[in-house]
């Protein structure tokens, strides 16, 4: 049934109490984006010429219809429809959506009379395309860079993290995963000072270190930090020795925030340890030569002692020939310092 075209005055008058209809089309058929009036039942009454194009339909044949008989082919308002929300909040309303190889963007704006009620709405379409071409060619950009970016980061033996100013986690590299016996799944987006709290802290020999050190560069964050840590094993990481070395991000897409290093440094401490342990090897030789040394010296000159005592018990023999007590005692002298000298020159071999 058509609407009677005294009542349609009557709305477009509620509408536009100050401006002809004749004003409206001129100053709206400029506009770029598909404008229209619509009444409180979202019957259309007035329409600019970019609707008419978008549409490919003219005015006569779009005037009196509904947005969801011209623009989306139905007799009921699609899901999400702007207008429907519209009328319960009396604020301006949109919805984004693709109509064949358009996307467009779906903006209503509650019109209202003299009194303060709600009379009908300006409906208004922006074609989008282009604006998202350039959103997915950049996100295609970014996942490809990200790719190449991740690529190159996880074929370093490199630990690393990147955070953002907010020390959030923005990057994991697989050397890191494999470091820490973390997923880069599970911590991507979270926070580093809480992770480091709920699942880092724990793997290393000395917690509390780890803790403080990191916490004041993060505190600070205008510094490099460099400390070694020592991972301890379990069934998901090694055991091993890393370098943590740090420093804020002062350009660029994470300005503010900070990348952390993770140098393994097993091998070295390995290494080290051996070296040490050589080195104490050295210093007991060293110790035993030297006792070796200080006993050879004794054992000559108690050889030169021994041989003293030996001829003056000989020289005592010929002097108490006929005391039979005398001469069974230098004897017996005698045969402890031969023994002795026997022993003495087998020490020294």
């Amino acid at each position: 049934m058509a609407e009677n075209p005294t009542h349609k005055k009557i709305n477009q008058k509620k509408m536009l109490p100050k401006v002809s209809l004749a004003q409206w089309q001129t100053t709206f058929d400029v506009i770029n984006d598909a404008v229209s009036l619509l009444d409180m039942t979202g019957k259309i009454l007035q329409c600019n010429k970019a609707m008419e194009s978008l549409l490919k339909k003219s005015s006569k044949e779009i005037i009196g219809g509904t947005c969801q008989e011209l623009i989306h082919g139905t007799d009921k308002p699609i899901k999400g429809c702007p207008i429907l929300r519209m009328k319960k909040t009396l604020c301006r309303e949109t919805l984004v959506l693709r109509i064949d190889d358009k996307w467009l963007n779906i903006a209503v704006d509650p019109v209202t009379d003299e009194t303060g009620n709600l009379a009908g709405a300006v409906h208004i379409i922006s074609d989008i395309t282009r604006r998202k071409q350039a959103e997915e060619a950049l996100r295609e950009s970014e996942e490809k860079y990200r790719s190449l970016t991740d690529d190159v980061l996880d074929s370093s033996a490199v630990g690393i993290f990147i955070l953002d100013s907010d020390f959030r986690v923005v990057l994991v590299n697989r050397a890191l995963e494999d470091f820490f016996g973390l997923k880069r799944d599970e911590i991507i987006g979270k926070n580093k000072r809480q992770l480091i709290l709920e699942r880092i802290k724990n793997i290393f020999e000395d917690p509390d270190n780890f803790v403080n050190k990191i916490f004041a560069a993060y505190d600070d964050n205008a510094y490099i930090e460099r400390f070694e840590c020592h991972v301890i094993a379990n069934g998901e990481r090694e055991e091993r020795w890393l370098e943590h070395r740090s420093q804020p991000v002062q350009s660029g897409l994470y300005t503010g925030g900070r990348i952390e290093h993770y140098y393994d440094i097993t091998n070295q401490k390995q290494v080290e340890k051996k070296m040490k342990e050589m080195q104490a090897q050295l210093r007991q030789s060293q110790k035993i030569e030297a006792i070796g040394t200080l006993a050879g010296g004794v054992a000559h000159d108690f050889n030169n002692l021994l041989t003293v005592i030996m001829g003056n018990a000989e020289l005592a023999l010929m002097n108490v020939i006929k005391d039979e007590f005398l001469r069974k005692k230098i004897e017996e002298i005698k045969k402890a310092v031969e023994k002795a000298i026997f022993l003495a020159r087998q020490r020294d071999g």
